[in-house]
Parts: structure tokens; sequence; C-alpha cells
């Protein structure tokens, strides 16, 4: 019941911060929105739940937490930019309880979101991925390709990767 009681606060810090949560969305709506979007995603109607592919991909947090959380953010969203606390704060509040998981998801709407991604995926391979993601989100208003190897400059990159 203790382990229901801090699902459901988790619940609860996400919704305030914005995230998407798959919990009550249609199956179908769920399923086409990540197939449009090229995000293979796995389903069992007779359960209710969704399968994302993790591996891979960055992640904060234990290994072995029994709650995975996957946030599809884009460097420029402003509405990405506002979840990031609140996943800080589930990580920080339970720790060894929760991991999460990066995965891109740049929207067209945002010119410079698809060079952020792959600027981020750059400092990955250099292990750096979630200080690089920290100063994207920090400037969101400033990731065209010269600010972009900037950060990597600053934050001690090899620059000839960007």
């Amino acid at each position: 019941m203790n382990t229901i009681l801090k699902m459901r606060e988790i619940r609860v810090i996400l919704f305030k911060a914005g995230v998407i949560l798959f919990i009550g969305m249609g199956a179908a709506f769920v399923y086409n929105t990540f197939s449009n979007a090229g995000i293979p995603l796995q389903l069992s109607a007779s359960s209710g739940q969704y399968t994302i592919d993790t591996r891979g991909y960055p992640v904060l947090g234990a290994e072995g937490a029994p709650v995975t959380i996957v946030t599809f953010s884009d460097f420029q969203c402003p509405y990405s930019l506002q979840a990031m606390p609140m996943l800080n704060q589930a990580l920080v509040r339970y720790s060894g309880k929760v991991r999460v998981v990066f995965r891109n998801f740049p929207l067209p709407k945002h010119e410079e979101a698809q060079k952020a991604h792959e600027a981020a995926a750059c400092a990955e391979e250099q292990g750096k991925f979630w200080v690089y993601h920290d100063r994207l989100f920090a400037n969101q208003n400033a990731q065209d390709i010269q600010s972009l190897k900037k950060y990597a400059s600053d934050l001690r990159l090899n620059v000839e990767q960007f």
C-alpha cells in the first residue's frame, strides 16, 4: 500500500509538471501519436501497458528502479523546460525508486531543435549528455550552430565532433 501511495504522489508531481502520462489516454491515440513520430511502441490491449524501448538512451537515476519515466523532450520547447524541475524533484524525492530516460523529440516548429538534439548526441558520445542537456535548456533561445559549438567548448568537449 505504501508503494501505491508513492506512485500516486509521483503521478501528481508529473501532472503538476505538465508531463504527459499514458494513464487514462486511449491506446489508439498513444499508439498513433508515437508511431507517426517514428517511435516504436508496443502495447498490450489486455493490460493497458505501453512498452517503450529505453536501451541506449541517456538515463538519470538507479538502473533497477521500479519506476521509469520516459521524457520525450525538445530543447526549444518551453513545456519540456517546465517539466525538468519536477522530474529532478522526483529523482531526489524517490531516490533509487525512479529513473528518467531522455528521448529526443524535436518539434518541426522549432527551427533549431534538430541541430540541438544532434549536438546533444555528440555530447552523449563524450559522456557529457546531461550537462549539455542542462545548458541547452538554459539557453532555449540561442541554439544556432555557433552557440551549440560554444556550449561544447565551454564544457571542454571535442568541438570537432559537433
